[in-house]
Formats: structure tokens, C-alpha cells, sequence
């Protein structure tokens, strides 16, 4: 089994976007994703898929080879960081150019595209991938709303009772 997972009903849902959009289509009042069968919602599961398909891969593989994997199957090769660091470039251009005409990634509301996008951007700041002003723009104003503020203390919160 995959992790996360959440469970409604008896059955399990895997894979964070795929939770996400449960929650919001089931109590986020459509606040967080457009409505279901609208072109905005269309456009808002667009962006979720190139940040969960392109852009948070070459993430993961910077991760892993960095520490997750066992060291021994760690790749060490710069040419690995240099071609993880492309493919997030060549993603984050027309993420980059639609931000351009755009406060947040599908339109005037703050969506659960633009929390995949800050979290993947701040990611791929710490890695050195990217260093573009409209970027850093767009990530300091989400993490610059409220509930940012209060995810990261609650989540600093839970992490001191386990020790994490």
C-alpha cells in the first residue's frame, strides 16, 4: 500500500492530489477547486498534473539520490542534478508564462494547483533549480496567506509531540 492514504467509507485513496481533490469536491465547498465539468476545473486539473507528473518527479529523483536511497545506489554523477535541473526548467516555462497574465496559477483564486506549485517551488528553490523574480513573487504570496501560517505551525506542532 501506498502512503499517504485516507480512508472514507471503508475504501482507501491513495496518492496526495487524488486525496486532496476528494476533500475538497467532498467539504472544501469548491472553495480550493473550481466546480467538477467546468472549464476552470479542467484548466486547475491541467496544472495539478504537469506539477505531479513533470515537475515533482525530478523532485523526487533529486531525493532519492541524495538520501533516500541506500548510499550504494545512489547515483553521484553531476550530469544527473544538470538534467533534473532542465526538466524543471523546461516544466516551469509555461508554469512561469502563465503566471505572467495570472496572481495565482488558474486564474484570480488561490486553488489546490497553486499549493502543489508553492510546495514544488520551494522544493526546487532549496535545490538550486530555478531563481526567476516572477517565481519568487508568486511563491512569497502564497506563503504569505494565513493558512500557510497556520499549516506550517500546526504542522511544527505535531512534529515536537512525535519527535519528528
Amino acid at each position: 500500500m501506498k502512503l499517504p492514504v485516507f480512508e472514507d467509507q471503508g475504501r482507501c485513496i491513495f496518492e496526495t492530489s487524488a486525496i486532496c481533490s476528494y476533500l475538497c469536491d467532498r467539504v472544501g465547498a469548491n472553495k480550493l477547486v473550481p466546480r467538477p465539468g467546468t472549464l476552470e476545473r479542467a484548466k486547475h486539473d491541467q496544472w495539478l498534473s504537469v506539477i505531479q507528473c513533470e515537475l515533482e518527479p525530478a523532485l523526487w529523483m533529486k531525493a532519492k539520490h541524495k538520501f533516500v536511497l541506500p548510499e550504494d545506489l545512489r547515483v553521484k554523477d553531476p550530469r544527473l542534478k544538470e538534467s533534473l535541473a532542465y526538466e524543471v526548467k523546461v516544466t516551469l516555462g509555461p508554469i512561469t508564462d502563465e503566471l505572467k497574465n495570472s496572481e495565482w496559477l488558474t486564474g484570480p483564486n488561490f486553488t489546490l494547483a497553486d499549493v502543489f506549485l508553492a510546495y514544488c517551488l520551494d522544493w526546487s528553490r532549496h535545490y538550486g533549480f530555478w531563481s526567476d523574480p516572477l517565481l519568487a513573487g508568486y511563491l512569497q504570496s502564497a506563503q504569505s496567506r494565513e493558512a500557510f501560517a497556520r499549516a506550517v505551525s500546526r504542522t511544527q506542532a505535531e512534529s515536537s509531540l512525535t519527535g519528528a
